[in-house]
C-alpha cells in the first residue's frame, strides 16, 4: 500500500515538473520595449497593478514611455481589512468607504514611487466585489442600478474619482474606459485574465475587451493571473498554470533592482501587506519574471 502511494506521488511530481519545464520552453519573450510606448494598466483593485505588472511599468518608464493606471474599484469591500483594524464583527458602510479611501491613498503612494504621475492614476470607484453583477446584471438603467453590498451606495462615493456620483451601471463602466482610452491613446493594455478566479478580475478583462471592440482599436491586450488554483508557484520563476497554458504566453525577465523596487512598492499597500495571505501573494508574484497572455 505504501509503495503504491509512493509511486503515485512520484509520478505526480515528475509530471508536474515536466509541465513546468515545457511551459518554460514554450513561453515567448515579451515584445521589445521602446521609447514612446504608452501602457494602460486596468487594475481591478489597488495592488493588482503591482502584482501584475510592477516590473513592466518600471521598464516602460525607464524607456521614456508613459504609463496610466485605471483602478476599476477602490478596494472598499475588504471585510478582512475592517476586521483587522477594528477587531469588531460589525461593519458599517462608512467603514468600508474609509477602507476605500485608505487604499486609494496607498495606490497613489505606491504608483508615484514607481514614477507614474499623479494625473495618470485614475480611480473609477465601482463596487469592490460587485463588478460582475454590475457588468452582467445591471448594464443599463432598464436593469436597475447596482447597490454595493458593503458601502450601501449605488453610485461612486469618492469625490476624487473619475466620475463622482456616477451610478453603478455596466454601460458607464465601459464608457469610462472608452473615454480614458481615447484620451490616453495606449499602444499596449494590461489587465487581469479572463481565467482569473476572482470575479472582479475576470470581469475587468471583459469590460476592457468590450471597450476595445467599441472603439475598433487594434492595440494588444496582455492579461495576467493574480488568483488561480495553486498559483503562483514559489520557485522564483513564474510559469502559467498548466491547465490554461498556451503558446500565447509571454515572459518578461526582471533585474534584481526591478524586483526590489516592485517589492518595496508593494509594501506601501500597508492595509493588504499586513495580512499573511496577501503578503505571500506579493512575495510570490515579485518573481524573477512577469508573465502575460496575449489576447
Amino acid at each position: 500500500m505504501f509503495l503504491t502511494l509512493f509511486l503515485i506521488l512520484l509520478i505526480f511530481v515528475i509530471g508536474y515538473f515536466e509541465g513546468l519545464q515545457q511551459a518554460n520552453e514554450k513561453m515567448q519573450v515579451f515584445p521589445d520595449i521602446y521609447p514612446g510606448m504608452r501602457l494602460l494598466v486596468v487594475s481591478p483593485h489597488p495592488d493588482d497593478e503591482i502584482l501584475m505588472a510592477g516590473g513592466l511599468i518600471q521598464k516602460i518608464l525607464k524607456a521614456d514611455g508613459e504609463v496610466k493606471v485605471v483602478f476599476m474599484t477602490s478596494g472598499d469591500g475588504s471585510r478582512d481589512t475592517v476586521n483587522r483594524e477594528n477587531l469588531s464583527p460589525d461593519y458599517s458602510a462608512e467603514e468600508y468607504i474609509g477602507i476605500g479611501k485608505t487604499r486609494m491613498q496607498e495606490a497613489v503612494a505606491t504608483d508615484t514611487r514607481l514614477g507614474i504621475p499623479l494625473k495618470d492614476i485614475v480611480f473609477l470607484g465601482f463596487p469592490d466585489g460587485g463588478l460582475k453583477d454590475t457588468y452582467y446584471k445591471h448594464f443599463s438603467i432598464s436593469d436597475g442600478v447596482y447597490t454595493s453590498q458593503t458601502t450601501k451606495t449605488n453610485s461612486v462615493p469618492y469625490d476624487q474619482a473619475y466620475q463622482f456620483g456616477q451610478q453603478y451601471l455596466g454601460k458607464y463602466l465601459v464608457k469610462d474606459l472608452e473615454d480614458i482610452i481615447q484620451e490616453f491613446k495606449p499602444n499596449i493594455v494590461v489587465t487581469t485574465s479572463p481565467n482569473d478566479t476572482h470575479p472582479d478580475h475576470n470581469t475587468s478583462f471583459f469590460a476592457v475587451q468590450r471597450a476595445k471592440e467599441g472603439l475598433d482599436a487594434n492595440w494588444p491586450i496582455f492579461t495576467a493571473i493574480v488568483h488561480y488554483y495553486n498559483y503562483p508557484p514559489k520557485s522564483g520563476n513564474l510559469v502559467p498554470p498548466k491547465k490554461i497554458f498556451s503558446t500565447s504566453w509571454y515572459s518578461l525577465q526582471l533585474t534584481s533592482g526591478e524586483r526590489q523596487i516592485k517589492i518595496d512598492a508593494g509594501k506601501k499597500y500597508t492595509s493588504q501587506y499586513a495580512n499573511s495571505l496577501d503578503r505571500n501573494l506579493f512575495v510570490n508574484l515579485s518573481a524573477k519574471n512577469e508573465i502575460f497572455e496575449k489576447k
